[in-house]
């Protein structure tokens, strides 16, 4: 499905808080992350807390349900910042059900930085991802179907990180429906 970008159909209306507590849920009821109350090295080895957290977090501390639900809150908002930063107008082209599972992706990548990360906007290398060249030619469909050629984890494939991509594939293309 290929969208001009241009014309900016109002799709998502109100989109906001709604979105974030939509992305919440998608992500705690697809079990796309862990709870945990204290910190642990995740995967790559970087310090994470709750549902995936690792900005700002006490690595002292146990968290509750409550704070863990705030950090979660707080990621998806970042999460949605990048689109939002990246995508013009991303809320007036991009269904609500699709962008969850852009906001989910970019929680978990990040926005990517030249010559350390590969990312929802930025690769490694420097240039686009090839994700975001097709959200902003207004191919969504497009970029939800590059979500499962991310499926690594400190530079190797990873099961669990597949079965992530494919949630939020399904997630992508529900919106499209």
């Amino acid at each position: 499905m290929s969208i001009n970008i241009n014309n900016k159909a109002k799709i998502g209306t109100g989109l906001g808080l709604g979105l974030i507590a939509m992305a919440s849920a998608f992500i705690i009821d697809n079990n796309l992350e862990g709870l945990e109350y204290t910190v642990y090295k995740d995967i790559v080895g970087i310090d994470t807390v709750c549902y995936g957290a690792t900005n700002n977090i006490d690595k002292n501390k146990v968290y509750t349900l409550e704070e863990c639900n705030q950090l979660l809150q707080k990621d998806l908002d970042i999460g949605n910042k990048i689109i939002d930063k990246n995508v013009p107008n991303a809320d007036e082209f991009i269904p609500k059900q699709t962008k969850v599972a852009f906001i989910s992706f970019a929680f978990n990548v990040g926005p990517g930085r030249k010559g350390v990360k590969d990312g929802f906007a930025t690769l490694k290398s420097g240039n686009k991802s090839t994700m975001l060249k097709k959200l902003l030619s207004g191919d969504i469909e497009g970029a939800c179907y590059e979500l499962p050629y991310w499926n690594h984890a400190g530079g190797k494939y990873n099961r669990g990180v597949m079965n992530r991509r494919i949630k939020e594939l399904r997630q992508c293309l529900e919106g499209l429906k």
